[in-house]
């Protein structure tokens, strides 16, 4: 068999980019234009500062995803006390706690974005 191939997307983020409203409003055409045109989309990945985490910008970005399949990651999270990271998983336990400094969560996510493309291939094909 093939092996499965797949493409992440960067896309800009602008919950703390210091750029004019118009600009921000240009960025959040271009994200959703790209979204709306990729019938292929396994999922989508939304990275928010643990220290900063659902902002009034993040909140209105998930709610616009709506149902699309999405991994919340709160990046940094080696920045917070283990009482912290403890409080910020009660309260959105759909969120992966990460950080790249130690390794914190790097294998679940692989291991969800793989799953995803996986999926994705099965679902292509053909039978």
């Amino acid at each position: 068999e093939g092996e499965t191939q797949a493409r992440l997307a960067d896309l800009p983020g602008y919950g703390y980019a210091k750029v004019p409203q118009a600009q921000r409003a240009q960025w959040r055409q271009l994200v959703g234009d790209y979204l709306e045109s990729r019938p292929t989309l396994a999922g989508v990945v939304v990275i928010m500062d643990a220290r900063h985490p659902f902002m009034p910008l993040d909140r209105q970005l998930l709610q616009w995803l709506g149902d699309l399949r999405k991994l919340l990651v709160l990046s940094k999270a080696d920045k917070l006390s283990r009482a912290e990271q403890a409080a910020l998983h009660k309260d959105h336990r759909e969120a992966l706690l990460f950080s790249s400094s130690t390794k914190q969560g790097v294998e679940e996510c692989r291991a969800l974005l793989e799953g995803w493309i996986q999926q994705g291939a099965e679902i292509k094909s053909p039978r």
